[in-house]
Order: structure tokens, then sequence, then C-alpha cells
């Protein structure tokens, strides 16, 4: 039995939907708490969103003065960006928003957290059931990790029997860990996207799930900087699932890195498990 690790949201689920909502939570929100019109603010996350898009490796979801991952990563992330921005650009709207919320960080929590509030993500439960459940009789054993609360995806879950750890904090990045390096450099037209290795906190539930039960051998995520350099890094295969947001630099690294496989449809996974097993000789 080879252990797999899949993400959750953006692999099982389609969050279009929901990323709408908290781009429209997050432009209300502003509006409200500086009396700026929502469709000025609107008009400002447009032209932001315009402006980063001409040089996505230089914008992204900044924690601890660094890039965790890209703005063009996935939807979420460049609704942070964007919101960010605009706050932190902006002293008018920089001080509205910490008398409420005392930092730009917490208000963007608030945005994402009230937005998949009031919006559900699109999900076909049976389909990645029966995934998993093909992937266990090939011998593939599937735990979930993810950033989503864990009590959240147990309810997706229920009844099949897979162990899931939530708040993974896979963004989180700790200057002081340095064991895998610093970062990955990956070289895109013209362009240099450096991924932040540093995530202590996904490094360690890796190694709690190895010494639990065995050497994961293969993980799956929709973005790279979160979900698929680290496992990267540390000698694992690497599954893209490809999205309508999925960039181009990210998707011809996973394919030509050498351990990497690109995906449309989840229900690939327990053959490209196979392939996986078979290259390895498990």
């Amino acid at each position: 039995m080879i252990q797999v690790v899949n993400d959750f949201d953006g692999v099982h689920t389609n969050q279009l939907k929901q990323a709408e909502m908290v781009k429209k939570v997050g432009i209300a929100t502003l509006a409200r708490l500086s009396g700026a019109t929502k469709e000025y603010v609107s008009f400002q996350y447009n032209t932001i969103e315009q402006l980063i898009g001409q040089e996505p490796h230089r914008h992204g979801w900044i924690l601890s003065d660094v890039i965790t991952a890209y703005c063009d990563e996935d939807h979420f992330i460049r609704s942070s960006t964007i919101l960010s921005k605009i706050v932190l650009e902006n002293e008018d709207y920089k001080a509205a928003v910490e008398k409420r919320f005392t930092d730009t960080r917490k208000f963007i929590q608030h945005t994402f957290e009230e937005g998949c509030k009031q919006a559900s993500p699109q999900i076909d439960l049976e389909k990645s059931k029966k995934v998993f459940n093909e992937s266990k009789k090939g011998g593939s054993n599937t735990t979930i990790v993810t950033n989503s609360e864990t009590k959240r995806i147990e309810g997706y879950l229920a009844g099949v029997g897979i162990k899931v750890y939530g708040m993974a904090k896979k963004y989180d990045i700790d200057p002081n860990f340095t064991n895998i390096g610093n970062s990955l450099e990956i070289e895109h037209l013209g362009k240099t996207y450096r991924v932040d290795l540093r995530r202590r906190k996904y490094f360690n539930i890796l190694e709690e799930i190895k010494e639990q039960k065995g050497e994961v051998v293969a993980v799956v995520g929709d973005v790279f900087s979160l979900d698929l350099a680290l496992p990267y890094a540390l000698g694992m295969d690497i599954i893209l699932k490809k999205n309508s947001y999925t960039p181009k630099w990210a998707e011809e690294f996973v394919k030509n890195c050498g351990r990497g496989h690109v995906t449309n449809d989840i229900a690939e996974l327990p053959q490209i498990y196979e392939t996986i097993k078979s290259k390895r000789g498990r």
C-alpha cells in the first residue's frame, strides 16, 4: 500500500462561485468601511487586476514579507492580492480597515470566510468517493491535507474512512525553516517565479503521515506553491489538478520536472497512482 496525499478544495471541488463571492464581499466591505462607493472600489479592483496580470511573478499573497503563492495560481489568491494592495497603497483605506480589523490580514481572512459562507463549492461527492475507493483497491491509501477546517471536510467524507488534516496552513512561511532550502526557482517566458519552500507546518504534517502510515509517495493539488512545491523538493511525485485558472508556468514545470503529472479529471488519479507505483517498483 502506498501513501498519497490529496488537497481537497480545487481538487475535489470547483471553487469559482465561492471565489467570485469572496471578491464581492471584499469590495462591499471595503466600501462600507471607507465610505467609498462599491462602483469606485470595483474600478480600483479591476485596475489593479490588470496591472498585476502583466507581471504575475511580482505579485501574490504576502506573508512574512514574502510571496507565499502567486496571484495567478487561483482566484482566492488573486482577490487577496488585489484587496491587500488596495488597502496598503491608500492611507484612508488602511486606517478604515485597521479600525475595524486591526490589520489587513484579518480583513482578508474576514472576506474569505464570509464569501465562503455565502456560496457553496460545487462538488461531486460520489465521484470523489469512487476515486478514493478505487485507489484503495489498487493499493493507494489517501490522506487529505487541506487549509480548510477539518470538520467541514470530514462532513463531506463521512463514512469514507479517510484521515483529514485540516487547517494545515500550507501557506505559512517560517524563515527559520531551511531544511529543504529556501526556494524553488522556475523560469517561464523570461519571468522567474521563486516558490518558497520554508513551510515547516506542512513539512511536519507530511512527516507525521510518514511516521504513522508510511512514506508519502505522491501529492495531488491545484495550487503549485501551496500544495506541490515542498513535496517535489522532498522527492515525491506531484500531480497537478488542472483548472481553468491554472497558470502555464506551473503546468509546464510539472509536466517537465521528471516526477510530475497533470490531470483535468480526478477520475484519472487511480491510474496515475498505478503508473507511479510501477515507476517506483512498488
